[in-house]
Parts: C-alpha cells; structure tokens; sequence
C-alpha cells in the first residue's frame, strides 16, 4: 500500500501567518483608532456644553437688554411729548 500525504507548501504557511500577523496589527491599530476617538468625543461634548451655557447666559443678558430699551423708549417718549 502507498499513502500519499499531502503536504502544504512552507511558502503558504508562511504566508497564512504573515496575514495573521497583519490581521492582528489592523486589530490593534483599528482599537487605538476608536479610542482616540472616543476621547475626542468627549473633549467635543464638554466644549459643545461650554458653548451651550455661554449661549444661554447670553440669551438672558440680551432679553434684559431688550427690556431695558423698551422702557428708556417709553422715558424718552413721555419725555418728548411733554
């Protein structure tokens, strides 16, 4: 009886790890990548929160502004038609 054994060549074994090797770089690469950006996630979250207080301060600010128009028209007004 004559067994042939198949045999896989060294040049594809080594090829198969090679492609482990790079899959597993991508891995890491692509896992730092997310990091990063969930870091600039939250800096972009505080600084957008920052920007939402400000603007609400200044919402407020400008209606008492408003307020205060409307009643200096209404001073100069009387004061014109005395």
């Amino acid at each position: 009886m004559n067994v042939t054994e198949e045999t896989i060549p060294l040049s594809t074994i080594v090829i198969v790890l090679i492609q482990i090797v790079a899959m597993v770089a991508f891995a890491t690469n692509l896992q730092a990548d997310i990091d990063k950006t969930e870091v600039e996630v939250v800096r972009h979250d505080a600084r957008l929160n920052a920007i939402e207080t400000t603007m609400n301060s200044q919402e407020v600010t400008l209606a008492r502004m408003d307020e205060n128009l409307k009643h200096i028209r209404e001073s100069l007004d009387k004061i014109t038609k005395k």
